[in-house]
């Protein structure tokens, strides 16, 4: 059986190996297709982008998928970025972790410590 892991993050694959390396699939990446275009991920919730990533590409190269969306939700600015995480600037790029970090950190200036909880949300989603 073959797993399609929808993604071209080196971080995600090898995590991704970690975790399904006993269930005896060959495990393939995007990488392995250059040709495929971009999932657009300009749905309005994790889950939703999750789910369209995972049906995007098992579409595209008919086999089953696991993909993920997620990103950084911050209490006070009322959850932001949260799914805007990698596109905060709104100009269609992804930002990289520097510009992240010095943008969450100039919004969050003046707010005490104490005040300065986050998450991490992350959703999976597979589709055969």
């Amino acid at each position: 059986m073959e797993l399609l892991l929808a993604t071209r993050n080196p971080a995600k694959i090898e995590t991704f190996r970690t975790l399904l390396g006993g269930i005896g699939a060959e495990l393939r990446t995007l990488a392995q297709y250059p040709h495929l275009t971009p999932y657009p991920e300009d749905e309005p919730t994790f889950e939703a982008n999750a789910i369209g990533k995972a049906t995007w590409y098992a579409r595209a190269t008919g086999l089953p998928a696991l993909a993920d969306d997620g990103g950084l939700e911050i209490e006070v600015l009322d959850g932001w970025p949260g799914v805007h995480s990698r596109r905060i600037f709104g100009d269609g790029r992804a930002a990289t972790d520097d510009e992240m970090i010095a943008e969450v950190l100039r919004r969050m200036e003046g707010i005490p410590e104490k005040h300065r909880g986050c998450r991490m949300r992350n959703v999976l989603a597979f589709v055969a």
